[in-house]
């Protein structure tokens, strides 16, 4: 993680509740991108830890890489990505980071969760 990057829960613009109900308290969290948040959790059930991409409205991602994700419940202004998810639909949004930051002429910074 790109510890510039590095942000509190307190900080967010949206409720974390449901994540921490469905997923397990947060670990770690990262502005990968405006709008972007990498989040680290940390399962209650001993299970190995997962991560995932929130993605907001003014999230600088293509409107078709959106569809992708998973709705949050009472929430359908965020899109979910698991990282872990068999259907690999993360790295759409990886590539979305990847596209903004070559744009605005930003580091790459590390995509890597290790």
């Amino acid at each position: 993680m790109d510890n510039d990057n590095l942000i509190y829960p307190e900080n967010f613009p949206f409720d974390s509740h449901y994540l921490e109900l469905k997923y397990g308290s947060i670990k770690q969290s990262e502005l990968k991108c405006p709008g972007v948040y990498f989040l680290r959790m940390e399962p209650p059930d001993g299970q190995a830890r997962r991560c995932l991409y929130i993605v907001t409205e003014e999230a600088p991602i293509n409107k078709e890489a959106r569809k992708y994700g998973k709705r949050i419940p009472d929430r359908p202004e965020f899109c979910l990505f698991e990282y872990e998810s068999w259907d690999y639909h993360w790295k759409i949004i990886e590539y979305e980071i990847l596209r903004y930051r070559v744009k605005n002429k930003l580091p790459l910074g590390a995509m890597s969760i290790s």
